[in-house]
């Protein structure tokens, strides 16, 4: 959010800057708009620098200012058709509320963008006067592409998501796995990941049918939801798997979380557990943690076992050496 709506300010400063500088005309007032198109330079760049820091509501008060510097820069213009060209710029207020806020403030947004159009196009103090209709054009697109920049984001969220859970599908979870690893990279935090497989539960299909089955499905990821922190992520990762992605976390941490998440539940089920290493990929972390599961599952079941990305080449030779027997 803080990067996009940064961009928005940077690009729509530079623009102001650039346009105040080479426009003609010498009515208005050239330093306002001028110093309009600085503040909003400077306020992008600081969203750049600190804008993750920021708490998100924040970013309400951004894009609100952005919308009064736009208006000032409208009204304070010295050229009629500079003036109309910079009323564009309300499309990137609607774009970026669109993208990032909850429908309700994302329309409250372009409702004040809107209205601050409509009124500064007739009321610019400036030779030859624009008539009253002349922002319901600008007003109109700002409208309408907000609301499909909304419409396309939702849906592209709800790509993520699983329908039957609400919690993240596969590409979902691939998606945060990925972010994740790069701030691991970046922070040297710990990162844990946990596939859980709920035990036998094609019987519960087979013996009870698919609505019985999807009904545990739902159940166990309600219960699970409600036992994890806001910044661990859990999602469906295809059928009755389940996966956990845990920022900041060490393996200990994760086995005692999972036999929580284990324990809450009615449903058996199994686990396998690992940790990121650095330079290591999204793909080769779930295939170690795969390999937990499969140990757990071969053990006996309703079992978390830990594939522990520390362990010594030796270990993990002797390791499969005792599952296959050969003592």
């Amino acid at each position: 959010m803080s990067r996009t709506t940064g961009a928005f300010y940077v690009m729509g400063g530079a623009l102001g800057l650039l346009i105040t500088g080479i426009a003609p005309g010498s009515e208005g007032n050239r330093a306002l708009v001028g110093t309009a198109a600085a503040v909003a330079l400077l306020l992008g760049l600081s969203l750049l620098g600190w804008g993750p820091r920021l708490p998100h509501g924040i970013h309400h008060g951004y894009v609100a200012i952005a919308t009064v510097l736009v208006t000032i820069a409208i009204y304070a213009f010295p050229n009629t058709v500079g003036a109309i060209g910079l009323a564009s710029f309300y499309v990137f207020v609607a774009c970026d509320a669109a993208l990032f806020f909850a429908w309700p403030q994302a329309f409250a947004h372009i409702a004040f963008a809107m209205a601050m159009c409509l009124w500064v196009m007739p009321s610019r103090p400036i030779h030859p006067a624009l008539p009253w209709w002349s922002g319901l054009i600008p007003a109109g697109v700002t409208f309408g592409v907000g609301v499909v920049v909304g419409i396309l984001t939702r849906m592209a969220s709800e790509a993520d998501i699983d329908v039957l859970t609400g919690l993240l599908n596969r590409r979902g979870f691939d998606r945060a796995l990925n972010s994740a690893i790069e701030t691991a990279t970046r922070t040297g935090q710990g990162l844990a990941l946990v596939l859980v497989d709920l035990d036998r539960f094609q019987k519960i299909n087979d013996h009870l049918g698919h609505r019985a089955g999807d009904a545990v499905l739902q159940r166990v990821a309600d219960t699970w939801s409600k036992l994890l922190a806001p910044d661990q992520r859990l999602a469906r990762y295809g059928g009755d798997a389940f996966a956990l992605l845990m920022p900041n976390t060490t393996e200990q941490a994760a086995i005692l979380l999972t036999e929580q998440l284990r324990a809450s539940v009615t449903t058996g089920c199994s686990a396998g557990v690992t940790s990121w290493q650095s330079g290591e990929s999204g793909s080769l972390l779930v295939s170690r943690a795969d390999v937990g599961l499969y140990r757990a599952k071969q053990a006996g079941r309703n079992r978390t076992v830990l594939e522990s990305s520390r362990q010594l080449p030796l270990a993990v030779e002797l390791r499969e050496a005792i599952d296959r027997g050969a003592y």
